[in-house]
């Protein structure tokens, strides 16, 4: 079984059935794998191919399951930086891995956003301040 088909396998079996839970938000197998589709799909329209690396910065958060499987399904391969990198650190990460996209979380665009900024186009997770939201 491939990761992108957990969800898609778990939605069909048990889509009332809660997958995820982040405090008072809860996220069904369903709602879960149709929001993961929806990632899957943008990012691809947005000109990536399988393959392609994504660099992901962003704490644990609810989100997390959402582009694991999101880029699992589109076939690109995430590229997790960690958030207690320098952005020197960071930059490395990019360039060493050869990301063309990323996914940043709010929470660290203050520090890490602008050398993020350099890749093809960038996402924010719960903000627009570096990419889009």
């Amino acid at each position: 079984m491939l990761v992108g088909d957990i969800p898609r396998r778990n939605a069909r079996r048990y889509p009332t059935k809660t997958a995820l839970v982040h405090g008072n938000t809860r996220l069904t197998w369903a709602a879960l794998d149709e929001r993961a589709d929806r990632l899957a799909t943008y990012l691809l329209s947005r000109g990536l191919r399988m393959g392609d690396r994504v660099a992901v910065c962003a704490r644990n958060c609810l989100e997390w399951p959402e582009m694991v499987f999101a880029l699992a399904k589109a076939g690109l391969v995430a590229v997790p930086v960690n958030v207690r990198l320098s952005p020197d650190e960071v930059g490395h990460v990019l360039g060493d891995s050869g990301a063309r996209a990323g996914i940043i979380h709010t929470d660290q665009t203050e520090m890490l956003g602008e050398v993020m900024s350099g890749l093809e186009f960038l996402l924010e997770v719960g903000g627009n301040e570096a990419g889009e939201d």
